[in-house]
Parts: C-alpha cells; sequence; structure tokens
C-alpha cells in the first residue's frame, strides 16, 4: 500500500487539493470554488460553509482522479490566505460570514489602539504591529456592526473564534502558538497565549 500525504490549501478563490507521494511528485490535484461576497465598499467576506463543502466535494474528486485509496492518506497538511477569523457557537456551528484579509473595516480600530496604546509598545508586547487585515479585529468589527438586533443575538451565542485552518482540521477549539502572535494573542516575553474573553465577560 502507497503512502500518500493530503494538502489543503483554502485560498481566496478557491480550494486546492493535491495528493502527494513520499518524494513529494504530485498524484492528483484539483480545485473547488467558493464566492468572495462585497456587501459594502471596503468590506470582503466569505462563508466558512463554503469553504468546507468546497474540500468535501474536491477531495473525492481528487482521490478518484488519483485512484488513490483514503487509507492511503498517512497525513493532512492544512494552509489558508492570511487570517480570518471564524465566529461559531458552542455547538460549532458558524454565526455568520468572515471577514478575509482584504477587509478594511477595523483600520479605525487599529489607528485607535495605536493611539491609546501606542504602537511601539504593542509591537514590542506581540512582536507584529496592528494591521486591519488581523483576524481577531476584523471578527469583532463582524459581530458589532451587523445591526442591533442581529449583533446582540450572535454575541449572546459567541462561543469560540478560530482560525480558518484549525477549524477546519481541531476536533475541538485550538490555536496554533504562530498563528496566535499574528492576532496578538502572544506576549512574546513570557511566550504566553492571551485567551480572547468571551462576550459578557470581564
Amino acid at each position: 500500500m502507497r503512502t500518500c500525504l493530503l494538502g489543503i490549501d483554502i485560498g481566496t478563490s478557491a480550494c486546492k487539493i493535491a495528493v502527494f507521494d513520499e518524494n513529494g511528485n504530485v498524484l492528483a490535484a484539483g480545485n473547488g470554488d467558493y464566492n468572495v461576497y462585497y456587501p459594502h465598499p471596503g468590506w470582503a467576506e466569505q462563508d466558512p460553509r463554503e469553504w468546507w463543502s468546497a474540500i468535501c466535494d474536491t477531495i473525492p474528486k481528487v482521490l478518484e482522479q488519483g485512484n488513490i485509496r483514503p487509507e492511503e492518506i498517512a497525513g493532512i497538511g492544512i494552509d489558508g490566505q492570511s487570517w480570518s477569523a471564524i465566529a461559531m457557537d458552542a455547538a460549532g456551528e458558524v454565526l455568520c460570514r468572515t471577514p478575509i484579509w482584504m477587509d478594511t473595516r477595523a483600520q479605525d480600530i487599529c489607528d485607535e489602539m495605536n493611539e491609546k496604546i501606542g504602537a511601539d509598545n504593542i509591537l514590542a508586547l506581540c512582536g507584529n504591529p496592528l494591521c486591519r487585515c488581523l483576524a481577531t479585529l476584523l471578527f469583532c468589527v463582524q459581530i458589532l456592526q451587523r445591526g442591533a438586533r442581529g449583533a446582540q443575538d450572535e454575541r449572546a451565542q459567541l462561543r469560540h473564534e478560530l482560525l480558518r485552518r484549525h477549524a477546519v482540521a481541531a476536533g475541538q477549539p485550538a490555536l496554533q502558538r504562530t498563528d496566535n502572535g499574528v492576532v496578538e494573542k502572544v506576549d512574546v516575553h513570557r511566550r504566553h497565549v492571551r485567551a480572547a474573553k468571551q462576550p459578557g465577560k470581564t
């Protein structure tokens, strides 16, 4: 039986699926498309459920194309475009579309935090400057700007916020330390991950 590796790239316009042998040769590959939504100027969103559907639709086609049996897959690697947070409830259901790296809504928040805290202080603490494309900031803007009724409903349900590749790969909420750093959740001096507060809690 062959030993194969499955690669999943959740890109901006499509997911790319490929299967490799142990020497890195491509045995089969395919794409699954999904939409980018632009509901307002400066907004750019995608639906995580469409990512999942594209992945689930494409993998069987790629396996069939390469005559690859599922049991031959020894490992799976997942990559994704930049950082996009996914709002989920306690059951793991997606609450809303997620802003992606092209979304510019968080610029005012970045400017305000840099002014209040100091851009140099943030860089010294987290190792990265604030950027409007960062997942946590975009996620907060997404929830809080959806209108009074919708925002309250979603904030009440919110339990988890995951980056796209972790939401797809993990059986439970989890974040990789290297990704935590770029969403301002790591104190680089203490190597300590700062958990996001749940709405309504201090």
